[in-house]
């Protein structure tokens, strides 16, 4: 195959707009999230905060939403924009991130059902209340694992990702060493604190190398674009 005549500049482009705004979806939801407890005694509390901070729960929600359509639409960008470096890697890469997205919906849905359960659960009393709770630390662990399932998705689909611009030379090398770094932190250990720092430093390595690459497709394209 002629790579000479398949690049086509457009197609990096519409895939670094689409990165970008994952990685200002991404800067939100840092900003917005809610830390949801998954245990008994903790969710009520988690559901009292909710209510409390309705707006902003709602508001992550919905970016959450926004992020999951971003990165399907993402996946289907990178393959056509990264094939002509590396085919089997960007199949990989493709899957990664719409698997990602996919279930990061079974996420958001259950932050749709927490929402709907918040509203029962600051109108019930005594053991409807403890109730109403049982049924939403059920959704609330179900929400936490589909997270983590997608966390670790991004995690290895970003490490993949920083591979082919390691091997292919299409982006600087030290971008996609970031990439690599940033993914392999973020899907190790995230299944370990999600509040720890170097959990945070993964997932801020992550949104820094998403808005290099970003950056450098819409304004510059690939290396491939100077030929």
């Amino acid at each position: 195959m002629d790579n000479q005549t398949t690049y086509d500049r457009n197609t990096d482009r519409l895939t670094g707009i689409i990165i970008l705004l994952v990685f200002i979806t991404l800067i939100i939801n840092e900003l917005t999230s809610t830390v949801i407890k998954t245990d008994l005694h903790g969710i009520h509390d988690s559901l009292k905060y909710i209510g409390e901070h309705y707006i902003l729960f709602v508001t992550n929600t919905v970016l959450w939403i926004v992020n999951l359509i971003l990165l399907i639409a993402l996946a289907a960008a990178f393959l056509l924009a990264l094939k002509i470096h590396h085919n089997t890697l960007s199949h990989f890469i493709a899957f990664g991130f719409a698997a990602t997205g996919l279930t990061i919906m079974v996420a958001a849905a259950g932050s749709l059902s927490l929402i709907s359960i918040t509203n029962e659960y600051l109108k019930a009393t005594g053991i409807e209340s403890d109730i109403i709770a049982i049924n939403g630390l059920s959704i609330a662990e179900l929400r936490e694992n589909s997270f983590l399932i997608a966390f670790t998705f991004e995690g290895l689909s970003v490490v993949l990702l920083g591979l082919l611009i390691v091997i292919s030379r299409s982006l600087p090398k030290w971008i996609g060493w970031i990439s690599i770094i940033g993914g392999f932190i973020f899907a190790t250990f995230c299944w370990q604190d999600l509040n720890s720092k170097i959990f945070f430093l993964g997932r801020m390595l992550i949104i820094l190398s998403l808005f290099l690459i970003g950056a450098r497709l819409l304004i510059k394209g690939s290396f491939k674009a100077e030929e």
